[in-house]
């Protein structure tokens, strides 16, 4: 099921996401603002946020959602961490982190950086870019830098959820692993799957798992007043079937 050994993240891919990096924020915004934003509001409600928190963005990229974070809870105290130098340089720039700083996911601790435990962490469409022991690597880090009773909530690709099986059945199956080199990735989890991944690679054992983005994206922005409906079914367990993504919810 997972590749053994540490393969550790190239050059090439810090070299495509630094290329990628202005354009970022405007690619993502450029799919659907509508669908964008049931995103946005399904992981922001699984945060928890209240004034005055300590929050990580591991795997921040631009900041574009640290940002949204920044908008709605002016009070947090921000720090982000990404493997693109560029995109460290451009979230500086918009002067919402205390700190951010280029890291490795795969091999670097955060126990080594000069932060705070954290009351909330989130790890947006990132551990789906390592390997098995760089995501070990990875979910370590995020139990190892929660303060007792933090939360951390972890997005993935979902490659169970309802809508990634009609796009494995439209490819004659071939979407299970990505062959284009610049993608970085494989779909390689499903929502029980990484559920039990965490349970047995951490101390995690209070978890919960969502399905986020339930309904298409192509919908969604077609017709708006589905975004509703897409926000309630988050808050049910069954969603982690239905979902483009998946959620997971780990409590310290």
């Amino acid at each position: 099921m997972f590749n053994e050994g540490v393969i550790m993240r190239s050059n090439d891919e810090k070299q495509l996401r630094d290329k990628d990096a202005l354009n970022y924020d405007k690619w993502y915004l450029d799919r659907g603002i509508t669908a964008v934003e049931v995103e946005d509001e399904v992981i922001l409600n699984k945060l928890e946020f209240t004034d005055n928190m300590n929050f990580l963005d591991f795997g921040c990229g631009t900041g574009r959602f640290t940002e949204e974070c920044k908008k709605k809870y002016p009070t947090l105290e921000i720090y982000g961490l990404d493997i693109s130098p560029k995109s460290i340089e451009i979230l500086d720039s918009k002067n919402i982190c205390k700190i951010a700083k280029e890291f490795d996911a795969s091999i670097d601790k955060i126990s080594d950086l000069d932060f705070p435990q954290f009351d909330r962490i989130l790890s947006m469409q990132m551990i789906q870019h390592l390997e098995k022991d760089g995501a070990i690597n990875s979910i370590n880090n995020i139990y190892d830098s929660l303060s007792m009773g933090g939360v951390a909530v972890i997005e993935l690709y979902n490659f169970t959820g309802f809508n990634r099986i009609l796009e494995r059945f439209k490819s004659r199956g071939r979407i299970k692993k990505i062959q284009k080199k610049e993608l970085f990735f494989e779909y390689r989890y499903g929502a029980n799957e990484f559920q039990d991944f965490l349970e047995k690679y951490t101390s995690f054992k209070n978890t919960e798992v969502y399905g986020c983005q339930n309904i298409s994206r192509r919908w969604i922005n077609k017709f708006p007043f589905l975004r509703k409906f897409d926000l309630w079914l988050s808050k049910f367990s069954f969603s982690k079937y239905l979902g483009y993504y998946f959620i997971i919810i780990a409590r310290k």
